[in-house]
């Protein structure tokens, strides 16, 4: 009897598809297009990550990436997100991010700082129908804030 099959992606292009979209979040990130950060995200997305310092409980994904990004950038206006790492498998993705920056405006009531930080962070998203339905990331950047004095 033959060995069993390894599964394979019924539709190998929809993994491409999705690291597309994590790709183009990134680049609205950088470009401060946020306004495009709706239509890469599902009706029903939710953001599960859970940190207080930088948008509270679970919300929805839209709203929370949104105040989450602009307050980054103002506080770093050099800031740019870049992929460190990003694996894809059937509808999931899994990113390992870096932000790096200057902290030259005020941030969480913290004046600026003026130190370069580089922030690397870790993100699983789930896909449905092409676009994102559910995030969760880490803390990692919180400490990075904290090294430059902006977050307590």
């Amino acid at each position: 009897m033959p060995p069993t099959p390894i599964p394979r992606p019924t539709q190998p292009s929809d993994v491409e598809h999705n690291k597309a979209v994590m790709a183009t979040m990134l680049e609205a990130f950088n470009t401060g297009n946020i306004d495009t950060i709706p239509d890469l995200l599902h009706a029903d997305a939710q953001d599960n990550s859970t940190r207080p310092d930088l948008g509270g409980p679970p919300a929805p994904a839209a709203m929370h990436w949104g105040s989450q990004v602009q307050t980054l950038m103002e506080a770093f206006p050099d800031g740019q997100y870049g992929v460190d790492t990003m694996v894809a498998e059937g509808d999931t993705v899994i990113l390992r991010w870096v932000f790096t920056g200057t902290h030259l405006a005020p941030l969480f009531g913290r004046e600026p700082t003026g130190r370069q930080v580089a922030m690397y962070g870790y993100e699983i998203d789930r896909f449905q129908n092409g676009k994102i339905i559910d995030h969760t990331d880490d803390d990692s950047p919180v400490f990075s804030l904290l090294t430059i004095g902006v977050a307590r």
